[in-house]
């Protein structure tokens, strides 16, 4: 990191030139474990965009369940790559139901971390803001600890680690 991002980094927290440099240092030393798992896209009729993009691109369903708000997401992977899409609808009286406006379908990027808490510290110590506080999110054989950030230009940024959870 240059001089003139440490800079930039110190206006943009509360602390010392001295604690972003530990910050950095900390942060160089000690990286979070995390990969890229998918790219989630907002679409508005759920089944024609699975159609589209199984028939039309030949990508697979892997996965598909139910928000605890009420949406729905589909995971969609290409058979050759490995790499993910997730189709994301939300219903009317969702607070992530926003007006539609072409361009916008970009819905946010899903990374699987180690460190849910110590990620989101570390996005907002690069000039990220907190969107989301993590939260837990119950699925049929796992549950999932979520938490969203946005980058400095406002892509969400969802960060989630699976946690144990019995079942019965």
């Amino acid at each position: 990191m240059n001089t003139l991002a440490v800079v930039e980094l110190h206006r943009s927290v509360d602390c010392t030139y001295g604690e972003v440099l530990s910050i950095l240092k900390y942060a160089s030393l000690h990286p979070i474990p995390m990969h890229l798992v998918y790219c989630g896209l907002r679409v508005r009729e759920i089944e024609r965009s699975v159609r589209f993009y199984t028939e039309g691109l030949g990508l697979r369903e892997v996965h598909r369940g139910q928000m605890n708000h009420g949406g729905v997401f589909i995971e969609l992977e290409d058979l050759t790559s490995h790499q993910r899409i997730e189709l994301n609808w939300y219903p009317s009286d969702s607070k992530f139901n926003v007006p539609y406006r072409e361009g916008e379908e970009l819905d946010h990027l899903g990374f699987d971390v180690d460190d849910v808490h110590g990620c989101i510290r570390k996005l907002v110590a690069l000039g990220g803001s907190l969107a989301i506080e993590p939260w837990i999110e119950k699925g049929t054989n796992s549950d999932y600890l979520i938490g969203y950030v946005k980058d400095p230009d406002g892509i969400w940024i969802e960060v989630f680690s699976e946690i144990a959870s019995p079942r019965s």
